[in-house]
């Protein structure tokens, strides 16, 4: 559901508490890479 929202609209997300590679993994394919100037970050703090 929340990729078919995301798709192709510009978007910026910050995400805290990703605690592993593999939370990661999972969460990642939520958000599709349109080439559209869309970001994702994690902060490393």
């Amino acid at each position: 559901m929340l990729y078919k929202r995301l798709r192709f609209n510009r978007y910026l997300i910050v995400l805290d508490d990703v605690w592993t590679t593999e939370n990661w993994d999972h969460i990642k394919r939520c958000f599709s890479d349109d080439k559209n100037g869309s970001r994702i970050l994690l902060p490393d703090l």
